[in-house]
């Protein structure tokens, strides 16, 4: 490759391999370039649109017919990568809660079972993951792997889940002074928003009768279980940050943390500690009995680790040199459900080993 002073950035003059030098340096191959000078992408972008409206036959022997799918071809600029990432997360989100994608009993492999299925136009389709098999709770990080490919659904969907936040956000009441009722009065509109109800009420629903709510934080501990089995990508991580992002835009759409850092960091904390009891409430913790308190703190201890549902927030320009660490005492609504959870288990134990005596 040859790029001399006197040559446009935009012209490249090729005269053999390509050695030590990022396609991201000449603008026409960036996909974040302005879009004057990123011509190539756009073209490519141009020419995978019609490929795929028109179906028409464009395969490549050396990569396959599937190039223009993520999980296949990424972008060559990282940060475009993570901005498809945030979009795709939005998009599971989206497709969960509103029953485009469920989970339910089907025929698959001539045998009744649960697996995840997309609903498009009314048409009930079975996830399958890369390995061909139907996606299920058990390799449920496969569903993330399906939908990284679907560029045309992460559109619709995380659009669709933009428009909600924003709708969510303006419906929230507006805070005219700082007195307790009209503070208690933002706390109850958040808590109860449809995006916050992800954590507290369930994102989608599994289990026989199709009555067990998965929350969003035990959904990105599936997730996480998943890939550690599969040794796949850390895509339950990608779900906690963008969940966290849009759990705080929320919080600091009538509580601004630069014009009222104290309202924001109050209800910021309030909605914290209702994550985190409804968390302590789910079956996944509520199954562990007595060693549930341990459970609770690994995983909040985890979203910690990657900085996302932090007990104290930076807000402003204030230096903290520590975000603070999670202790039940400082959450009593959550220490109150993990004891009561551990004394249930405990007399559950106690009666079984009176009934053995």
């Amino acid at each position: 490759v040859s790029i001399v002073k006197d040559m446009s950035s935009t012209v490249l003059y090729c005269t053999g391999e390509i050695m030590d030098i990022t396609p991201l340096r000449i603008p026409k191959f960036n996909e974040l370039s302005d879009e004057n000078e990123n011509i190539y992408y756009v073209n490519y972008c141009k020419a995978i649109k019609n490929f795929k409206h028109y179906a028409t036959d464009m395969w490549n022997p050396h990569i396959g017919n599937n190039l223009f799918q993520r999980g296949y071809l990424p972008f060559m600029n990282e940060k475009k990568e993570d901005i498809e990432d945030v979009k795709m997360v939005k998009a599971l989100l989206q497709a969960l809660s509103s029953g485009q994608i469920v989970y339910s009993k089907g025929l698959s492999q001539n045998r009744d079972e649960y697996y995840f299925r997309a609903v498009i136009n009314g048409v009930k389709s079975a996830i399958k993951g890369n390995d061909n098999k139907v996606v299920n709770t058990t390799n449920i990080v496969q569903l993330v792997n399906w939908l990284r490919n679907q560029d045309d659904l992460v559109d619709q969907w995380s659009a669709e889940f933009d428009q909600s936040i924003d709708e969510q956000k303006r419906s929230l009441p507006s805070i005219t002074t700082d007195s307790g009722s009209q503070v208690a009065k933002l706390e109850r509109a958040i808590t109860v928003s449809p995006y916050m109800s992800f954590f507290h009420n369930g994102l989608f629903q599994v289990g026989k009768e199709g009555n067990e709510s998965i929350q969003l934080l035990e959904f990105a501990y599936m997730i996480k279980s998943s890939e550690e089995a599969s040794r796949d990508c850390d895509y339950a991580e990608r779900i906690i940050k963008t969940s966290y992002e849009v759990f705080k835009d929320i919080i600091a759409y009538r509580a601004n943390p630069s014009t009222t850092p104290e309202l924001y960091l109050n209800t910021y904390k309030q909605q914290l500690s209702k994550v985190f009891e409804s968390f302590a409430e789910s079956k996944t913790v509520k199954t562990l009995g007595a060693d549930c308190d341990k459970f609770v703190e690994q995983i909040i201890g985890w979203l910690e680790s990657v900085d996302t549902f932090v007990v104290q927030p930076i807000v402003g320009d204030e230096d903290h040199t520590s975000k603070g660490k999670f202790s039940f005492d400082a959450f009593p609504d959550v220490k109150s459900v993990v004891e009561r959870i551990k004394k249930q288990a405990q007399e559950k134990a106690k009666k079984k080993e009176e009934v053995k005596a």
